[in-house]
């Protein structure tokens, strides 16, 4: 039997604009990280965490795909399986699509891919400059795992300064580092441990995945 993967992919940053009355950026960083269920052909269901595959046995032919998550518009379609293929289904946050007050992470859209080089994170990564002239992205995973690292450094760096301040520290010097704290810790810390994450759970996939130009995955 074909071996059929589903895997949960996130969302990079979109442009700044208020869909809702909720600024995108924000709402696709919570998209990225909420806990979605795959349920198939109303029986089955499985718990997808971002970046991370699951292999299950699934007979060729036509299955429904049924996606829920908290905050999410549930999503469904029907995809085809053939025979002696493996595939991939992605599950992926809308997150311009379906937007309400109960609904505020857009909606979920499972879908059939040709392979791992249609997948988040892999299309950013490879999008970004450092993988220009070399056919694995893993150059462009250790310098955004640096890069998110140290933003994670400074989000939490501040909130210690901030502490310090008022226990070693003047009442001025505690309100100005209290007031960079509120400034770049939501910003940085959800920012450089969510690429952190994000680039651990990457490099634990196949190692081909790292370099799917050369792995005929169809879907």
């Amino acid at each position: 039997m074909p071996k059929v993967i589903l895997f949960r992919e996130g969302t990079t940053k979109g442009p700044m604009r208020l869909v809702g009355g909720v600024k995108l950026p924000y709402r696709t960083m919570r998209a990225s990280w909420a806990r979605v269920t795959v349920r198939i052909d109303g029986g089955a269901s499985y718990h997808l965490k971002n970046s991370k595959g699951t292999c299950i046995d699934l007979a060729p032919g036509k299955h429904e795909m049924q996606c829920t998550g908290k905050g999410f518009s549930p999503g469904a379609s029907v995809i085809g399986l053939q025979e002696r293929q493996d595939s991939i289904i992605a599950i992926t946050p809308a997150w311009e699509v379906g937007v309400t007050a109960a609904t505020p992470l857009g909606s979920l859209q499972p879908r059939l891919v040709a392979g791992p080089q249609e997948l988040q994170p892999y299309v950013f990564y490879r999008s970004v400059p450092y993988s220009v002239g070399h056919k694995s992205v893993g150059l462009s995973v250790v310098i955004s795992l640096l890069i998110s690292l140290a933003f994670a450094v400074v989000g939490f760096g501040v909130i210690a300064f901030a502490v310090w301040g008022y226990v070693a520290g003047g009442i001025g010097t505690a309100l100005f580092l209290t007031a960079c704290t509120l400034l770049l810790a939501p910003f940085c810390i959800p920012a450089g441990v969510g690429g952190v994450l994000t680039a651990v759970r990457f490099l634990q996939l196949p190692a081909e995945w790292r370099s799917p130009e050369r792995l005929p995955v169809a879907g």
